[in-house]
């Protein structure tokens, strides 16, 4: 499929293994040499159900696992890291970022494994919205036979997966009742701003409504994801995921007390806990931010759109990005479609405009 692509994409880094053998389960404890994962967990996370893997050889690889689709890891970042509940199939970037190769499925009585490809949505810039895992797909890339090369990419076996304290565990949301007052007071602090005819306090609770129920925030308002280092560190916070390195994630914690700690602790991969961030990262705060990129959303589905039609979608722009056609038929790893996911959207909105929420 590569001559398919504009641009052919590169091989990163020159690690190549033989595929001993592909299975549907761990028959043993295997886990510190599994390398696969996503770049938010790192590339030895752990497995110990729905293990489809297969089994390498060869050199520096000899007996190391690389788990398949069954298994769900952390990924994406940012408010497009929300979609999907924040979740992509474990695999590997063995040809950079473009997008994720995923050990799809395996036949073990035919002694062949299908090789796929997992793409993401990114909108950086003006807004920044981050990016969304890796979760469209998938494209199948190749079938790999037993003692076939197969190329991994990049080092051999790569760090152990971060260990999360207690302080970071991220605790299930509460599906929002619309007809109700939240315990956090979120409506004495929001906004009663309209554009183009959508109250924009009224749109991020439909949102948060559908994310809530189906599982899909990252957690509470003290929440702290993983942090994770290129050119420097950042991390999601809160309720919505934003990221530490936003600028104005950055303006409200320098101006608050203990907010530059919090992002002196992050910058040296330091733990933050929950009491910490509410403190100087409050939960009105983060909505009132969370807000401001709905908005943002708002703004950018198509201008002949009105009434429910724009609802539907201007869900579907939060759920796949600008780029996503209307009314279109990709789904999630959840089976949910972008046309079903803007109808759900519309829905609520209009279930909490009529209740005056």
């Amino acid at each position: 499929p590569f001559s398919e692509f504009p641009n052919a994409p590169a091989p990163v880094g020159n690690m190549v293994a033989l595929m001993d053998v592909p299975l549907q389960q761990i028959e043993q404890d295997r886990q510190k040499r599994v390398i696969s994962g996503s770049q938010q967990e790192g590339f030895n996370v752990p497995c110990d159900k729905d293990c489809m893997h297969v089994e390498l050889a060869q050199g520096g690889l000899q007996g190391a696992l690389w788990i398949g689709k069954t298994q769900l890891v952390r990924g994406g970042f940012g408010l497009l890291g929300q979609l999907n509940g924040g979740k992509e199939p474990a695999g590997r970037h063995p040809f950079g970022d473009g997008f994720k190769v995923v050990v799809e499925s395996v036949n073990e009585a035919q002694g062949t494994a299908t090789l796929a490809m997992y793409f993401r949505i990114c909108q950086r810039g003006m807004p920044d919205l981050g990016c969304s895992p890796y979760f469209l797909g998938p494209l199948p890339l190749m079938v790999v036979k037993e003692k076939q090369p197969i190329f991994v990419g990049n080092a051999a076996i790569e760090s152990t997966p971060q260990v999360i304290k207690p302080s970071q565990i991220e605790q299930p949301p509460t599906a929002i009742n619309p007809t109700t007052q939240p315990t956090d007071s979120r409506l004495s602090q929001s906004t009663t701003e309209a554009v183009r005819g959508i109250n924009i306090n009224q749109f991020a609770q439909a949102i948060e409504a559908v994310e809530s129920t189906a599982g899909r925030l990252p957690g509470d308002g003290g929440a702290v994801g993983p942090i994770q280092c290129q050119s420097s560190c950042a991390a999601p916070l809160g309720r919505f995921g934003l990221r530490s390195d936003r600028t104005d994630v950055q303006a409200v914690l320098n101006q608050t007390p203990g907010g530059q700690e919090i992002l002196s602790k992050i910058a040296n991969k330091e733990t933050v806990t929950k009491e910490a961030l509410l403190a100087a990262f409050p939960l009105d705060q983060q909505r009132q931010i969370w807000e401001s990129d709905i908005k943002k959303i708002i703004e950018q589905a198509e201008q002949n759109l009105s009434g429910t039609p724009l609802l539907e979608r201007v869900g579907q722009i939060f759920f796949g990005g600008k780029a996503i056609p209307i009314n279109a038929q990709i789904s999630n790893v959840q089976g949910t479609t972008v046309q079903e996911y803007g109808r759900q959207i519309a829905e609520q909105y209009l279930k909490i405009n009529l209740t005056g929420g």
